[in-house]
């Protein structure tokens, strides 16, 4: 075999190794790709849910502050209804998560804040009452 031979040889060993490891990045991209996509779409939907619940208390709390500040009946059964409407929705987000979380640290958190949040629910409660309370008192 001649030196040119030899040559032609090498390079079209060279390129083929070259076609061969940019094909195994391609495939191996690829598959990151996928995996990743997996990974964002999992989380997404467990952040979005956890917004949702952090937006719900919020809105809870708004409510609250409608029933110690306002002296119209009216508007102390409609916040009441929307802190009843909001409970149901954040129990519904809870159990939802309970379902999809897949580590148990995970699980241990949604845990303690379902305990907290039927601690909420007692105070928001016992605020309730005590506004009604204190509304039926006042003079007017």
């Amino acid at each position: 075999m001649g030196f040119k031979k030899k040559q032609y040889a090498g390079f079209g060993v060279i390129l083929a190794f070259m076609l061969v490891t940019a094909v195994v990045m391609l495939v191996s991209m690829n598959h990151m790709k996928k995996n990743m996509s997996e990974i964002v779409q999992d989380r997404y939907m467990k952040v979005k849910m956890a917004t949702e619940i952090q937006l719900l208390f919020s809105q809870s709390d708004r409510e609250l502050l409608a029933i110690i500040n306002d002296e119209k009946a009216s508007g102390t059964e409609t916040a009441i209804q929307n802190i009843t409407a909001n409970r149901a929705k954040i129990e519904s987000r809870l159990n939802q998560l309970d379902n999809i979380l897949n580590h148990n640290q995970s699980k241990d958190i949604l845990a303690k804040l379902q305990n907290e949040f039927a601690s909420y629910m007692e105070t928001e409660e016992i605020i309730i009452n005590d506004a009604s309370t204190i509304k039926r008192c006042r003079p007017g």
